[in-house]
């Protein structure tokens, strides 16, 4: 009888040991499926951090870029507003010489078109010196051109001659001398009128 509570006893001992390896194993497989899922999750997170770190530079590079817009529009802006205070300032320039050299010139209206040789300075020279008997020496006219737009070959049509004189004071001078007669006049031209010339920008004003 002893025996057999003795083989009882170490049957349950055995029995019990088996239980607890079998816990601890389970146990064992647990703990080793947690540290799976937690060295995924760690892998998961390290991901993430990396992505938002790639996030967060290129948001920089972004901002980098839009700060580099800025400043580049802002550069274009300055270069517009000098490039437009340029532009005024040439304009200005070019209103200058412009008057500058319409200071000589004078503009003859009514004349015929087709009288042969009107265009030459020789004959522009004439036709003023018959109509203002008062002009002495050289009216120093150096070039002398139709600028009408209406202008047909052997037609008596007006037109208007622009007239270029080497000195502008010779230009005064027959303006003086028109201005008293108001309209001149030569027996081949039996009315015309001079003025003076002024620039393109100078006559829109």
């Amino acid at each position: 009888m002893q025996r057999s509570l003795g083989n009882a006893r170490d049957d349950l001992k055995q029995s019990t040991r088996k239980m607890f390896e079998a816990i601890l194993a389970e146990i064992k497989d647990l703990k080793a499926i947690q540290a799976q899922k937690i060295a995924a999750l760690h892998e998961r997170l390290a991901k993430i951090e990396e992505v938002m770190g790639q996030v967060h530079s290129r948001l920089k590079e972004a901002e980098g870029r839009n700060s580099n817009l800025e400043e580049k529009e802002a550069t274009i802006q300055q270069e517009v507003a000098q490039l437009r205070k340029s532009e005024h300032l040439l304009g200005d320039k070019l209103h200058d010489l412009e008057n500058y050299d319409s200071r000589s010139n004078l503009r003859i209206i009514g004349v015929a078109v087709g009288i042969e040789g009107q265009m030459k300075p020789e004959w522009v020279h004439a036709l003023l010196k018959k109509a203002i008997p008062e002009l002495t020496g050289d009216l120093t006219i150096t070039r002398a051109h139709c600028v009408s737009a209406h202008h047909l070959p052997n037609a008596k049509y007006p037109c208007t001659i622009l007239v270029h004189f080497a000195d502008y004071q010779v230009k005064h001078r027959i303006l003086f001398h028109a201005i008293e007669k108001r309209t001149l006049s030569t027996p081949e031209m039996p009315q015309f009128k001079v003025f003076s010339d002024m620039s393109a920008l100078a006559a829109l004003r």
